[in-house]
């Protein structure tokens, strides 16, 4: 798998919607998670669904993030933290508002069932 991100490539966070909330008093994102981490979870839009059928399954507070890396001063790193062979984006700073491109509700179903929402589908094959 190529590790390095193209220019102008995007990439997906999940948020919750509690923590996406909070950009009402910034303007830059930084999920409850990343004060232990130290690092924003990312997904590539292949990997997405795997990452919502394994850890969101039956959710209703969720916001996927849609975001510009080249909007980015932060460092991106893949790496696999869980030993599967799989490197995922890892973030590691705030994201400034100004690099999210779509913000859209999730709901995945009761079993997962991952279906990319419209305006992100739509963001990611216009790139």
């Amino acid at each position: 798998m190529n590790n390095t991100l193209s220019d102008g490539a995007s990439i997906l966070h999940i948020a919750t919607v509690a923590d996406w909330e909070k950009l009402e008093e910034t303007e830059s994102y930084v999920p409850a998670s990343f004060q232990e981490e130290g690092f924003i979870h990312a997904s590539l839009s292949h990997q997405i669904a795997g990452v919502v059928d394994r850890y969101y399954a039956g959710r209703s507070d969720l916001i996927l993030l849609v975001i510009q890396t080249d909007l980015l001063d932060a460092e991106i790193r893949f790496e696999d933290l869980t030993g599967t062979g799989e490197c995922f984006p890892h973030i590691y700073e705030a994201v400034p508002t100004s690099a999210v491109m779509v913000a859209e509700p999730l709901t995945p179903g009761p079993a997962g069932g991952f279906q990319m929402p419209d305006a992100a589908a739509q963001a990611l094959s216009n790139r």
